[in-house]
């Protein structure tokens, strides 16, 4: 069974499975309800005078379409470079970690002469100075990529060494 609550804007793609969906132009008609079982499909006007069946189904269909839409992308995985964009996001080192994979991948002093260099930002270098651990999407990872030549990936493979990297 598929439904439209309209007045709260509501489709039930099935039984148990819901998605807010606009349900305006339904209102607009005065439809409060709308409900499809196997082909039989009806709606519901306020105040409650039974099934109307002798309607144009087209926005209902469409409603339905919409949310099925909104269920197969809920549902899908995410795709790779979702999962990349995650991963940047979640991943945390600790600065000892960071500091031990720039010095492994020879990195390590041009950071240092990046960080005397009188035109570095101020905060860039407390970052540098005092953080205890660096995020892969923090704008001082993203600045001394940017500083030592890094593409997203160099900076990704470097922050997968560090993680495996323990004092």
């Amino acid at each position: 069974m598929q439904q439209i609550i309209a007045d709260q804007h509501i489709v039930f793609v099935d039984e148990q499975t819901s998605y807010e969906v606009d349900c305006s132009t339904l209102l607009d008609d005065g439809v409060v309800f709308a409900g499809i079982i196997d082909k039989e499909k009806w709606v519901e006007r306020r105040p409650f005078t039974g099934r109307i069946t002798d309607y144009d189904f087209s926005t209902v269909d469409q409603l339905i379409a919409d949310a099925e839409q909104l269920h197969v992308d809920a549902t899908q995985p995410p795709s790779e470079q979702e999962q990349l964009e995650n991963w940047r996001q979640v991943t945390v080192v600790s600065a000892f970690q960071a500091r031990a994979a720039l010095t492994q991948a020879g990195h390590m002093a041009d950071v240092k002469a990046y960080m005397a260099e009188p035109d570095t930002d101020e905060f860039t270098i407390l970052a540098w100075e005092t953080a205890t651990e660096f995020r892969r999407d923090s704008p001082t990872v993203n600045e001394l990529a940017g500083v030592l030549g890094l593409s997203d990936n160099q900076v990704d493979d470097l922050f997968r060494f560090a993680l495996t990297i323990h004092a």
